[in-house]
């Protein structure tokens, strides 16, 4: 669980910041911050002053499991998915070649993969 000051959970910059964390892909919620409030009591005092000083993001919780079961079902708001999009690079060999693999590439990467993923049916 996370205490943010932007404005939305789908904000650019946030998703910038969560991807520069290592968080890629991702389903958030929004929660009524009495509830969490009420629920880390003094913590969340500290961490909502701490917010903001200079970052627009604080963890309040890392437990999924405690939060996933300090929430019923019908308290969040809708889910909001999140995936960044993918970028594609195609040289004018690969516009020749089909895509065998999306994690198969040159020595030494495919040798962390399966041959059978590395290579297409007609090989």
């Amino acid at each position: 669980m996370i205490l943010t000051s932007f404005d939305s959970p789908e904000h650019p910059a946030l998703m910038e910041k969560l991807e520069a964390r290592g968080i890629t892909k991702h389903i958030a919620y929004e929660v009524s911050a009495d509830k969490v409030k009420k629920l880390y009591g003094w913590l969340f005092s500290i961490i909502l002053g701490d917010l903001s000083q200079t970052d627009d993001l604080r963890v309040m919780d890392i437990d999924g499991h405690h939060v996933f079961n300090s929430f019923s079902f019908d308290e969040p708001g809708p889910p909001i998915y999140y995936q960044p999009k993918r970028k594609t690079v195609k040289t004018a060999q690969a516009a020749k070649e089909p895509l065998k693999h999306e994690m198969c590439g040159p020595e030494p990467f495919n040798s962390y993969w399966p041959a059978s993923y590395c290579t297409s049916p007609e090989d």
